[in-house]
């Protein structure tokens, strides 16, 4: 559990940041739809993964 965590904490840090850098740019709006849209996606597996662990671990 702690592995999957550490990999969607690494891949939401690694995305934020350049969608940080494109939000600065502003050129590119479709890259940025883009990396907003994973970021969304990355941020419901977290919850989603939390939320089942406690379930599985009360159970």
């Amino acid at each position: 559990m702690s592995g999957l965590a550490g990999v969607l904490s690494y891949i939401l840090i690694k995305t934020s940041r350049k969608y940080k850098d494109l939000k600065k740019q502003s050129t590119d709006c479709s890259g940025i739809y883009k990396k907003e849209k994973i970021l969304k996606i990355i941020s419901i597996g977290v919850i989603a993964s939390t939320v089942f662990y406690f379930i599985l671990r009360h159970a």
